[in-house]
């Protein structure tokens, strides 16, 4: 028998691929929501029962993971509101037709563009126009996801355009811009529908906002903006590209609707598509008389024309239309926005070094910040006000920056310099710590975390220090002096609290090592590392330094990383000693200096590297064994060559010792083998593969390179049984004929065998199981 399995997911999708699409999906969705009340005035109300109990069914359906039902209630919907002319119901429609198509379908991007662009075909207004603008939107999305795919394809003449694959970034970017324009081609009707009519099932926002956009058009053509706005696709632009350059693009609409914008030459210049819509939305506006919509689509663009202008003096002309502004819509609730914009535009003003320059550009920030205080006065509740007061937070905030010399002279004062915004008073903490426990420390704390770690460990040092502020809102830098601390490793910790409380105040820590060592270090042309170990105040080359070369490593025995020894030298007369290439191909290491009770590690990681360039040789090894997978017991002949040169140039490396080693599926040493190349640069020898272990993967090792083998329990199959592709579908309780076959692997038929056989379902566990038990599997087999 057989047991349909429905889901409401497609397991050979993969999802990485998926989710932007149902992002995407998503998006169209909320955008179908006020849709959803455009009606035709012969059919009456689009949300009628018949369409709520449909709706209902399939929400229904797509709980219980049934699919491909709700995909036959989406088709009832689709076929009514198609017959009923009702737009928004047709739109959520085709929106759920991609959605749960796609759960069952590959290449659903495609799938669901060549849909549209059918569907875009037939319909008529309101639902062409918001097809398009959908549509455009897939070609988009399309473009985004591939990009990387489609970025090296050439332009083609005659490419197959219902065939997506075949398109280049350009045919895509294209397709995009022209549904959008499309989309806008039914200006004249779209500008006649209001969005009063789609209230019931509308999701508003505030009422000054509506009545701002309150047509399809304005709707339409903001999303068309917000495409156009986007610099995304620039790289697909000509060498001469459109630009702003006329102080006309940023003046108020008197002078911006006279100007006539020249043409283009690339037709795929984004920035010439949003400047002209523009100057046909501001018109809508002005003509229709909407004076709260002319000012949100005139500040939109003066920011726009803003950020895209190439006149020197663009700052200045943005300025003067927002003064004009401020007096012409004097009257307006959105007066609080343009003194925003204001206050704004002495932030980007004040640049980086502001407190060493100009005095006017000193004070940009107090200024900006006046500018918000009156704004919350004046226009309390306000959009406005909302941005000031945002800004106002921007501007006070607190920031802090600690550097110190990593090495410091013992016993003498030094210097921290500090940076800080905001910042009148700091308290300082100095506490004592070692190299190891505070990389340990660091590496599984961060945040404020690490900082109550630090505040626990032994405090040498506790001072405070009043840093220079006349209030301008600037970073400010400044010295402060470290008091004189013995030899050791210590961390210094910065707060503007007192008692170093972590809720909205800001901390700092760094590290510092107070010594007398100091070294040198350059690598030879060989690849070697040399240094030379020297007093740091006086420069004098310092002899018997011992040297510790340390690594990172991670430890079979103990399953965890660790800090490891390695060779360890000592400096000659002149303070030199010289750490070799390593006999593995690359390592990175760090290096203790320890000159009687005084110790130093190495601020560096070294890193030793033996590539092809430096005159030394290398070793390789290659191991063979005569089996990949192996029983307990059963012996694993190995054998392996060694080659030794420089470059390219290799010969068989005789008379060297090698160990060989077996280990287990835990790395755990078996059993190891001495031996010694022969005259071709091989060793050979046999292992007994370990019974009453773990089986699984294990290796062979001779120091250089490892050979990976199976040790299983297996056996060796003599037939195979299969069954035929069973053709057609059954229901419930239908009889199922099905035909297999048993063969040897020898050819001949298995004759005279037992059959036994189980009949197995697919159980799906819902939603909420996954949340309850967050391991189990999307669905099981059970013995039926």
């Amino acid at each position: 028998m057989r047991v349909e399995h429905r889901s409401n997911s497609n397991p050979s999708m993969n999802p990485k691929k998926f989710l932007p699409f149902l992002l995407f999906s998503l998006s169209l969705y909320v955008f179908s929501s006020w849709m959803q009340h455009w009606q035709n005035p012969k059919t009456g109300s689009a949300k009628t029962p018949s369409y709520q109990s449909l709706w209902k069914r399939v929400d229904s359906c797509e709980k219980k993971g049934l699919t491909n039902d709700a995909l036959k209630a989406v088709e009832l919907i689709y076929s009514k509101a198609k017959a009923e002319n009702n737009a928004p119901q047709f739109v959520k429609a085709v929106l759920h037709k991609m959605k749960f198509t796609q759960y069952k379908e590959e290449f659903s991007q495609e799938k669901t563009i060549e849909y549209l662009e059918k569907e875009v075909q037939s319909a008529q207004f309101p639902i062409r126009p918001i097809l398009h603008s959908i549509l455009a939107d897939a070609y988009w999305q399309y473009y985004q996801n591939n990009r990387w795919k489609f970025q090296d394809r050439s332009t083609t003449v005659n490419f197959d355009k219902k065939d997506i694959s075949t398109y280049s970034l350009k045919d895509l970017v294209n397709a995009a811009i022209l549904n959008h324009k499309a989309a806008l081609g039914f200006s004249k009707q779209s500008k006649e529908v209001k969005l009063e009519v789609f209230d019931e099932i509308l999701i508003k926002g505030n009422a000054p906002t509506r009545s701002w956009r309150p047509t399809l058009y304005d709707f339409l053509a903001h999303r068309a903006l917000d495409f156009f706005k986007n610099s995304e696709a620039d790289v697909m632009m000509a060498a001469h590209q459109f630009s702003l350059n006329d102080a006309a693009y940023l003046k108020p609409y008197p002078d911006f609707l006279k100007y006539s914008i020249p043409i283009a030459a690339d037709s795929l210049d984004f920035r010439y598509y949003a400047i002209s819509l523009y100057q046909q939305v501001e018109q809508f506006k002005l003509d229709s008389k909407n004076t709260e919509g002319l000012l949100d689509v005139e500040l939109d663009r003066i920011q726009f024309a803003r950020s895209n202008s190439t006149l020197p003096n663009k700052e200045v002309t943005y300025l003067e239309s927002l003064n004009w502004l401020s007096k012409e819509f004097k009257n307006s609730a959105r007066i609080a926005e343009i003194l925003f914009l204001k206050a704004d535009l002495e932030i980007s003003k004040t640049p980086e070094n502001a407190e060493s320059s100009d005095s006017l550009s000193k004070w940009n920030r107090k200024k900006a910040f006046e500018i918000c205080q009156e704004i919350i006065k004046a226009y309390p509740k306000s959009r406005g006000a909302n941005q000031a007061q945002n800004l106002m937070n921007q501007i006070r905030s607190k920031t802090l920056e600690v550097q110190i010399e990593k090495v410091n002279a013992p016993e003498v004062p030094n210097r921290m310099y500090i940076r800080y915004t905001n910042v009148p008073r700091l308290y300082f903490k100095i506490v004592k710590t070692n190299f190891f426990d505070y990389q340990i420390l660091k590496g599984r704390f961060y945040g404020n975390n690490i900082i109550s770690k630090l505040l626990k460990l032994e405090t040498v040092k506790e001072f405070e220090q009043e840093l220079p502020d006349d209030h301008d809102f600037n970073t400010h830098s400044t010295e402060v002096q470290l008091p004189a601390l013995p030899l050791g490793y210590y961390v210094v910790l910065a707060s503007t609290s007192k008692s170093f409380a972590q809720n909205n105040q800001v901390n700092s820590f760094q590290l510092f090592v107070v010594s007398n060592l100091a070294y040198i270090n350059y690598k030879n042309k060989l690849g070697h590392n040399d240094f030379y170990v020297l007093n740091r105040e006086s420069g004098k080359a310092l002899a018997g330094v011992n040297a510790q070369v340390w690594t990172w490593g991670y430890n079979n025995k103990t399953k965890k990383g660790e800090y490891q020894k390695g060779e360890s030298f000592v400096s000659d007369e002149k303070g030199f000693f010289r750490v070799p290439l390593p006999n593995q191909p690359f390592r990175n290491y760090f290096i203790a200096f320890k000159y009687g009770n005084e110790i130093l590690f190495s601020d560096d990681n070294f890193y030793n590297h033996q590539r092809d360039n430096y005159e030394s040789i290398i070793t390789r090894s290659f191991i063979f064994t005569d089996r990949a997978i192996y029983r307990p017991g059963q012996t694993v002949y190995f054998k392996s060559i060694l080659l030794s040169g420089r470059k390219n140039n290799f010969s068989p490396l005789t008379a060297k010792e090698v160990i060989v080693t077996f280990y287990d599926v835990n790395s755990q040493k078996i059993s190891s083998q001495n031996l010694v190349t022969n005259e071709y640069g091989t060793v050979s020898g046999s292992f007994t593969a370990p019974m009453g272990v773990l089986n699984g993967q294990m290796r062979l090792s001779d120091g250089i390179s490892s050979k990976y083998i199976s040790v299983e329990e297996y056996k060796r199959p003599k037939f195979e049984t299969a069954f035929d592709t069973l053709k057609g579908e059954y229901q419930l309780y239908d009889t199922v004929n099905m035909k297999g076959f048993a063969k040897a692997y020898a050819g001949n038929a298995i004759d005279g065998a037992k059959v036994n056989y189980r009949v197995l379902r697919k159980v799906n566990y819902p939603i909420w199981w996954y949340w309850y038990r967050p391991h189990a599997r999307a669905s099981q087999a059970v013995e039926i």
